[in-house]
């Protein structure tokens, strides 16, 4: 490593520097041109770590979106599915499949929203009507 291969190269230094400018300036420059290794090495060692974290932020944060887009599409799909089948929805409703983010249970309301006879069914068996609540609070 670096550490290893200093003490060779700061001698090597040490001795040329020696030769023309005497020892004791050799010395000075040897120890000179190690510490500005050293601090190199520090500066490089922090932009690789920097370049790292930044490539994993990115790659979480993409991974992040592409998941909030797909439920965003999913919840977008599944209120087209109510409004087309039973008018307007309610905004309660849009409200509570907006906080909806797992896309099976998406998948899930969407079939539900596409098979059940009225909104107040799909309400109800998705957790969100009247008996719903009733059922909730006697428990």
């Amino acid at each position: 490593g670096l550490s290893q291969r200093l003490p060779e190269g700061e001698s090597i230094v040490r001795r040329v520097y020696g030769r023309f400018f005497g020892r004791e300036e050799g010395e000075s420059m040897a120890k000179t041109w190690r510490e500005e290794l050293i601090d190199e090495g520090i500066v490089i060692g922090l932009e690789q770590g920097l370049e790292k974290g930044l490539e994993q932020g990115l790659e979480k944060g993409l991974k992040k979106g592409k998941a909030e887009g797909k439920a965003e599409g999913k919840q977008g799909t599944l209120l087209n599915i109510l409004a087309a089948r039973f008018g307007p929805v309610p905004a309660v409703v849009k409200k509570r499949l907006g906080s909806v983010a797992d896309p099976d249970l998406l998948d899930e309301l969407a079939v539900l929203a596409a098979t059940c006879a009225s909104l107040n069914e799909f309400k109800n068996e998705a957790g969100m009507g009247r008996k719903a609540r009733e059922k909730s609070l006697a428990n």
